[in-house]
């Protein structure tokens, strides 16, 4: 998991404790075995004083406006009609595949 990934997820102090038992570390580079000074906790705190998933969202509602689920957004030709429909036929593929394989 990348640094930016991890600054995405909000983990408490007490579920990275827990999941980690003391036995994690932070590399310097994805290439490289040197550690940073920085521990997984600090990490944690940093990122959550950051609050950078709320950032993040924050940043994806000016770019994507909310749509609405009724009125002109609902339009034929519409973005949001095509997509729920491409979504709906996305989810009956899947079934079907799933089906042909004996998954369900």
């Amino acid at each position: 998991m990348t640094l930016l990934e991890a600054a995405l997820q909000n983990v408490s102090s007490a579920e990275l404790s827990a999941e980690l038992g003391g036995e994690a570390f932070i590399l310097e580079r994805s290439d490289s075995q040197a550690r940073s000074p920085l521990d997984p906790l600090q990490f944690a705190n940093l990122c959550r004083s950051l609050n950078l998933g709320e950032q993040y969202q924050r940043y994806l509602k000016t770019v994507f406006p909310a749509v609405e689920t009724t009125g002109a957004d609902l339009l034929p030709g519409s973005i949001a009609t095509e997509f729920i429909a491409h979504e709906k036929s996305r989810l009956a593929w899947l079934s079907y595949k799933a089906f042909l394989g004996n998954a369900i």
